[in-house]
């Protein structure tokens, strides 16, 4: 999770420095509670509805307890390599 969440991050942050749009983005990932596709993409569907309600342009995990980024908590928190 941790590393599709930096990538997640890491999109979200290219597409601000275009200037013209934001994205959000909502990210699961497999693990005992999913079972199958359609449970990983509805996990993934309701965390990016969190990140839609919570102001968009921000990256929003579909695990409880892990950490959400938003752009001012990313560019203290996360360094991409």
């Amino acid at each position: 999770m941790k590393e599709a969440s930096f990538s997640a991050e890491r999109l979200r942050r290219n597409v601000e420095e275009l200037g013209e749009v934001t994205v959000s983005l909502g990210v699961s990932t497999v693990h005992e509670k999913i079972t199958d596709q359609k449970d990983l993409i509805q996990n993934a569907d309701e965390a990016l509805y969190r990140a839609k309600m919570s102001g968009r342009n921000r990256v929003e995990l579909a695990e409880i307890n892990l950490e959400i980024f938003s752009s001012a908590e990313a560019n203290r928190e996360l360094t991409i390599h």
